[in-house]
């Protein structure tokens, strides 16, 4: 149980940290959706999703070589030193060569033949972002293995916040163009690097003295395969876009971009806060306690997670019109009725980074990146078949596919390496009980926008708690626990 008080202890602390982020997210986000045309805030969705495919191949997976070697690195100072220094030099030299090529590529002449050149230009400026994101990876890689949550969180909210503050001082002064955006956010990213290098990372160990190019082969051997892994995943997540521009324009991808949006802050709210210290911490049961334990445990998480998720997406299914008109803006009420499928995909997509801990444990990258490569062709060729088609349900209908699809591979082959203990029937209550309460939130009818989400959500997350109190008797056992820590808090009553 002491590591899941780890776990938890740790995953509060990255809760709050990332529920800051959010909250900047939540104002950002309708902030530039608003300063933007629909169509424009497609071209900028775009060009951050291109950037994500670029740094995922900037980063070399060094980044989760990492969380693997630093328990076997851990023994001493010069050891911690060799795995730091190679993990930053090597990543930030294969940043460099990743955003110098993609500079290169969208400069050529050739290139705005194909590509509209209010695109290009976006494109050309978001190769900043894959230099500096790439750089930045190994960083937050250092606090994770660390525990040092705080400095994690410091550096994540400065980010966001200093992204919107100087994102949208570009934007005024110099125009309502997304590629004056992404130059503010290059400055911002710029000036959390030089922070984090300045007060968070001990410097001692970062020298090209300590660079070990074996140490640098081993972990690109081990780190590449997660690196093609994450390239298949972004490609997953992010190749419906350029597919809706190419089929039907910027002005449904502005649409489908603000949806996909909203899910994926929802996804990433439950997934990072747990996944960022649930690797660190399984890795160390593996080396501690064994296989059996460790499966124990990440399925306890998984259940975690699923609880969450299954009240989240029923509570977005239950009020999607009302969320998507107040994030964004009565312009984008046409993606209301993407919201809540497109959330209950991305779930999908969360739950997978649960179920694929047997390919980490026992160093099965390579086959992990084969199974993304396989949902993402799936995924890539259902955008091709449906989407002149069915319009934006074209997209909607691959991206929830695909990431069940990534789920299911992810469960069924990991099983395999690393057995998963959880319970059907648990998992089966969640559902039901997000199913049935979000159809019962749908009945709210009330007047107004505001009135009428929160009586939904309120509405939706009672029924789905007591339906699961009622079903789950380890709920049952939870609650009263937490009631019981929560009278003795409170004192004796006079």
């Amino acid at each position: 149980m002491s590591s899941i008080k780890t776990l938890l202890k740790q995953s509060s602390h990255y809760l709050t940290g990332r529920g800051i982020a959010i909250a900047i997210g939540f104002v950002s986000f309708p902030v530039f959706a608003r300063l933007f045309s629909v169509a424009d805030y497609g071209v900028l969705n775009l060009a951050q999703r291109c950037a994500m495919f670029a740094v995922a191949v900037a980063k070399l997976g060094m980044q989760n070589s990492i969380l693997r070697f630093h328990e076997e690195s851990a023994s001493s100072e010069e050891s911690l030193s060799r795995l730091y220094s190679t993990a930053l030099f090597g990543t930030t030299f294969g940043a460099l060569v990743c955003s110098t090529l993609c500079a290169l590529f969208f400069a050529l002449p050739s290139t705005s033949r194909w590509i509209p050149p209010n695109i290009v230009r976006a494109l050309l400026v978001t190769c900043g972002l894959v230099f500096l994101r790439g750089a930045a990876s190994p960083l937050y890689g250092f606090l994770r293995v660390e525990g040092r949550t705080l400095a994690f969180n410091t550096l994540d909210v400065l980010t966001r916040l200093l992204s919107l503050i100087i994102g949208v001082t570009m934007v005024l002064l110099l125009g309502r163009r997304p590629e004056n955006l992404l130059l503010g956010l290059i400055v911002a990213e710029a000036t959390v690097i030089v922070i984090a290098l300045a007060f968070y990372v001990p410097r001692q160990r970062l020298s090209l003295a300590y660079f070990d190019r074996g140490l640098f082969r081993t972990a690109l051997v081990f780190g590449a395969p997660l690196a093609a892994s994450e390239l298949a995943q972004t490609l997953l997540g992010s190749a419906d876009r350029a597919f809706v521009q190419y089929y039907l324009g910027s002005q449904p991808l502005g649409y489908y971009a603000a949806a996909c949006t909203i899910a994926i802050i929802l996804q990433e709210a439950l997934q990072i806060p747990l996944n960022l210290a649930l690797v660190p911490i399984y890795m160390k049961i593996w080396y501690t306690e064994g296989a059996e334990a460790t499966g124990r445990f990440v399925g306890l998480t998984f259940e975690l997670f699923l609880l969450a998720a299954c009240g989240v997406t029923a509570v977005v299914f239950a009020a999607s019109t009302q969320l998507i008109i107040f994030v964004n803006s009565a312009k984008y009420a046409p993606a209301a009725p993407m919201l809540g499928p497109l959330v209950a995909g991305y779930m999908f997509l969360a739950a997978s980074v649960f179920l694929s801990a047997g390919f980490w444990v026992q160093k099965k990258t390579m086959q992990m990146a084969r199974l993304v490569a396989i949902a993402c062709v799936v995924k890539c060729v259902l955008n091709v078949l449906l989407l002149p088609r069915l319009g934006l349900n074209g997209a909607v209908i691959p991206n929830v596919a695909g990431f069940m699809l990534l789920a299911g591979l992810y469960g069924w082959y990991s099983h395999r390496l690393l057995p998963i203990y959880v319970s059907v029937v648990r998992c089966l209550i969640y559902v039901a009980a997000g199913v049935g309460a979000a159809w019962v939130g749908q009945t709210v009818v009330l007047p107004g926008l505001l009135l009428p989400l929160a009586a939904r959500a309120t509405a939706t997350l009672a029924v789905y708690l007591a339906a699961v109190l009622v079903l789950d008797s380890r709920a049952r056992q939870w609650a009263g626990v937490g009631l019981s820590k929560l009278r003795k808090a409170q004192g004796p009553v006079l």
